[in-house]
């Protein structure tokens, strides 16, 4: 199974970032695939040490990243959408 989650700021020392960096490291061990995509971070280092490396975690910057967002989520649930549509 694909888990996307899908937040604005990522990583940051709200609950629901603690919460979601404990479920991603859960999910991952439990194998299945987890990515992480965000708008905004915050104290990167700090927090992504407590995320495992096997989530893919996204960054985005601009409007460039929302087309990788959708790229990256047709790729997840295996949908044939081309990058430029």
């Amino acid at each position: 199974m694909n888990i996307l989650f899908y937040m604005h700021r990522y990583p940051s020392y709200g609950g629901i970032e603690n919460v979601s960096t404990y479920l991603a490291n859960w999910f991952v061990k439990s194998l299945y695939s987890v990515s992480i995509f965000s708008f905004a971070y915050f104290d990167r280092e700090l927090l992504l040490k407590k995320l495992n490396n096997k989530v893919d975690y996204i960054e985005a910057v601009d409007k460039v990243d929302f087309q990788y967002l959708r790229y990256h989520i047709c790729h997840l649930w295996r949908i044939d959408v081309p990058m430029g549509a």
